[in-house]
């Protein structure tokens, strides 16, 4: 861990707090001088009093992640030593590389801001330069995806194998920006098939979390997302459907009923990753590309940004 080293300054008489300018100013004066904090997110906690090995520790915002124990320490020789890094909260896979990530594998992320409220998820560090998060992902099998409303709204699965991110998390990480989506599917003779989706976006619960694509689609799966052969097909516009919440535009039922699985139907679809794993059945999970869900062997979808 990196330390952070700072020099001895003149003594003071008290440790004292004030606000300046918004800027939180923590004078703690001592044996090594007066050591000067400016952070507006930084918060003074246990300062130990009087003596020549004196100590405190400082802790990052909720904003912010915590690198190091926050300990300041008093040296012999006159000088403060800490091993306290804070760092913005990485938001998705992207931010993650901006701190130096650069492993494929699972990884916390705060897409609300907080520490309060976080994910764990899948991050692609080499496809496309990295930076992926991914949203959905299936391996196994092992997670069965005919889920209510209120799963696909929370999430469920495992990160490192089977799982849905969450319709909250989609809306909170394509919201306000630009993000491309990348699909691929690995099928069981090896062959790894994808597609790219220049522009998408999921919208909030209260629009049943609307799906927006738009631009260019280009890959070695077809698109069979936006512009299919019919319009029942083409899935941008769509709004989210469970077993227990239908959304889709089949008037004689419910397409995640008779599927098995949440999705973003139409009436119903061309293209499904959330259908019944094998040996169930598993129609057409991205027609005409791949007619059947045995051939499959893994799934993954991943956005990041334009």
């Amino acid at each position: 861990m990196e330390e952070n080293t700072l020099n001895k300054r003149d003594m003071g008489n008290d440790a004292h707090l004030s606000n300046v300018s918004s800027v939180v100013l923590y004078q703690i004066p001592h044996y090594c001088g007066i050591l000067n904090v400016q952070n507006t997110s930084w918060n003074v906690q246990d300062w130990d009093g009087i003596g020549i090995y004196q100590q405190f520790h400082i802790k990052c915002s909720e904003s912010q992640l915590q690198r190091g124990s926050g300990r300041f320490l008093c040296l012999e020789n006159g000088t403060w030593k800490s091993d306290l890094i804070c760092l913005d909260l990485p938001r998705d896979c992207e931010s993650l590389v901006e701190h130096g990530e650069t492993n494929s594998g699972v990884y916390e992320i705060y897409p609300f801001g907080s520490r309060a409220r976080s994910a764990r998820v899948f991050c692609d560090m080499y496809t496309m330069e990295g930076g992926w998060t991914a949203i959905q992902k299936r391996v196994n099998g092992a997670v069965r995806f005919d889920r209510t409303w209120n799963e696909y709204r929370k999430g469920f699965g495992d990160a490192g194998q089977d799982f849905w991110i969450g319709n909250d998390v989609i809306h909170q990480l394509t919201k306000g920006k630009i993000s491309s989506l990348y699909i691929s599917i690995t099928l069981v003779n090896g062959s790894k098939l994808y597609e790219l989706y220049e522009q998408f976006s999921v919208s909030n619960e209260a629009d049943n979390y609307q799906l927006f694509l738009a631009g260019t689609a280009s890959g070695t799966l077809g698109d069979s997302m936006m512009h299919t052969v019919t319009s029942a097909g083409d899935l941008s516009g769509m709004k989210f459907t469970t077993s227990d919440r239908d959304n889709d535009q089949w008037i004689e039922g419910n397409c995640a009923v008779n599927y098995k699985g949440g999705w973003w139907f139409n009436n119903c679809y061309r293209a499904f990753l959330n259908g019944a794993w094998k040996p169930d059945s598993w129609r057409s999970p991205w027609y005409p590309t791949v007619k059947y869900g045995e051939y499959i062997k893994e799934t993954l979808m991943m956005i990041r940004s334009l």
